[in-house]
Formats: C-alpha cells, sequence, structure tokens
C-alpha cells in the first residue's frame, strides 16, 4: 500500500504502468492546469500481475492490503478535518464479481 499528496508524488511513482494510472493522471493534470486541482491524496495498491487468465477476482494481496489502505483514507481524511463512519460493510470481492456486469 502507498499513499501520497498528489502534489508530493515520490520520485520512485512514474505513472508509466497501467492504463488507470495514465488517465488518472491526465485527468489530475489537466484539473491541476485550469485551476480546479482539490486537495489529492492518493492511496494505492500494487496490482498482481495477471497472466492470460484474466478475471474480475481480487487476489489475497489485495485482500489483505485493504484494511491498511482504508486506515490511510482515514487518517488523512482526519487530517482534513473529515470523520469517517463505516456502515454496511460490502465485501470487496463481492463489488468486484458484479461491477463489471453493471450493478
Amino acid at each position: 500500500v502507498y499513499a501520497f499528496d498528489f502534489k508530493d508524488a515520490p520520485k520512485e511513482i512514474t505513472w508509466a504502468g497501467i492504463v488507470h494510472e495514465v488517465e488518472m493522471l491526465h485527468t489530475l493534470r489537466l484539473t491541476e492546469f485550469l485551476g480546479d486541482l482539490p486537495k489529492t491524496f492518493i492511496v494505492g495498491l500494487v496490482p498482481f500481475v495477471i497472466g492470460s487468465e484474466t478475471t474480475f477476482k481480487l487476489s489475497s494481496e489485495m485482500l489483505n492490503a485493504l484494511e491498511t489502505a482504508l486506515k490511510a483514507i482515514e487518517t488523512q481524511l482526519n487530517a482534513w478535518g473529515v470523520q469517517m463512519q463505516r456502515t454496511d460493510h460490502i465485501a470487496l470481492e463481492c463489488i468486484a464479481e458484479l461491477s463489471y456486469k453493471g450493478f
């Protein structure tokens, strides 16, 4: 799990990875160029490299890192004066299995 302010991105983050990273970077840079970038804190999990068989299931590494990612998000929200309250826990793997179907 990694977490950082967008304006203080570590040098190790190259943004040269998957298409989602590139799209996110372009969107953030354009928003910044237009002067409309809000406080932006990025929390990411290093994905498991999928071989030839693609799936919408989450790897055990992703599921195990989820709580750490949520704690990083909660810590940052608290620093901004926002209190987070978790309700109606839905397992992430359930969301992943349904999201691509449009649910």
